[in-house]
């Protein structure tokens, strides 16, 4: 697949991710939708260790990823205030079994876009429709519409056994674990935060909540396909601290002061864009203290649970968000220095 159709087959994937389900979200109101953010938390997983891992060591860690993925899935139906239809489940489950290295970020098929975008062509038809009042809207269809593109690409986008496989070394399969584990924390970290919002009654505040995961999720999912297309991410120069500095201190500010929207979402696009870089930059040599920086973003939102009554819910992903930004931008450093 050349680079133009793969750039437009990862477009039709951000447009069903992000804006529709942003959009239908904000339409509708419907709290079970919130288990479509679930369903690509859990699937990232696939997609973002085939960026970091090597073939062998992708391959031995999948399935134990898959088994954590649906079961955190399943989670959500049982444990809070999602409550999906029985057949969006099966669907999420099916399409995390299916996928494999390629599907996502790799090199998919070339059928894959005309085959996954029947159905965001009619999950966009139909949201459009109904917003202009011609027709009803079910948010139970439009959740498993927003799955299918998934599945689909999943199934026809089957396993590859490369032609050579080596053998990790017992330090390889140490760093793979870790790398692992730190992208476990993120995973686990977006099931806490679904599971609070799940109870929030304002729509329009989990609308805005969906609107900023959304921006950081596509931000980085922006820089994983990159990698992916061109190779691997040169490391971070001590510059890009300023970058970290900004995003940082306009999401903090966001809580308090009425700042402009578009700024907001903007610096949680950067967001996802930097965290996914430095990760991708500084995972090789220090996955450690990438696991300790995801697990420090899981910490946060552990304990603003104890305070969850005064948020909202931009609030606490902003407290997730922020550690990640302040930290990372110090490893950058540290980093930087280390090889000057």
């Amino acid at each position: 697949m050349n680079m133009k159709v793969r750039i437009a087959y990862q477009a039709l994937l951000f447009f069903n991710s992000t804006l529709l389900y942003s959009f239908t979200v904000r339409s509708t109101g419907a709290r079970d939708l919130l288990f479509f953010s679930a369903f690509i938390a859990a699937l990232s997983l696939t997609a973002n260790l085939a960026v970091q891992l090597s073939d062998t060591q992708f391959r031995s860690g999948i399935w134990s990823l898959k088994i954590a993925s649906i079961a955190l899935l399943s989670w959500v139906c049982l444990r809070t205030g999602i409550t999906p239809p029985a057949f969006a489940l099966v669907l999420g489950i099916v399409t995390i079994v299916a996928t494999q290295r390629d599907a996502l970020v790799g090199s998919p098929r070339p059928l894959s876009l005309p085959l996954a975008g029947a159905p965001i062509l009619v999950t966009a038809v139909w949201t459009a429709l109904a917003w202009g009042g011609l027709i009803a809207i079910n948010g139970d269809a439009i959740l498993m519409l927003l799955i299918l593109p998934y599945l689909l690409t999943a199934l026809l986008n089957r396993r590859r056994q490369p032609a050579n496989a080596s053998t990790d070394s017992g330090g390889e399969r140490i760093h793979a674990l870790t790398l692992i584990v730190s992208q476990l924390l993120p995973t686990a970290s977006s099931f806490v935060m679904l599971a609070l919002v799940s109870y929030e009654k304002d729509a329009s505040a989990v609308a805005s909540f969906v609107a900023m995961e959304r921006a950081i999720a596509i931000g980085g999912s922006i820089i994983y396909f990159y990698a992916r297309a061109k190779g691997a991410l040169g490391p971070m120069a001590t510059w890009s601290l300023t970058a970290f500095l900004t995003s940082a201190t306009v999401i903090l500010a966001s809580i308090t002061l009425p700042l402009p929207r578009p700024l907001i979402a903007a610096c949680y696009l950067a967001a996802g864009c930097l965290l996914s870089l430095g990760t991708i930059s500084l995972g090789s040599r220090y996955a450690r203290s990438i696991l300790a920086i995801n697990g420090a973003a899981l910490g946060a939102i552990l304990i603003a649970i104890g305070f969850a009554a005064g948020f909202k819910p931009i609030h606490i992903l902003a407290i997730y968000v922020c550690p990640q930004l302040l930290l990372m931008g110090g490893l950058v450093v540290f980093a930087s220095r280390k090889n000057a």
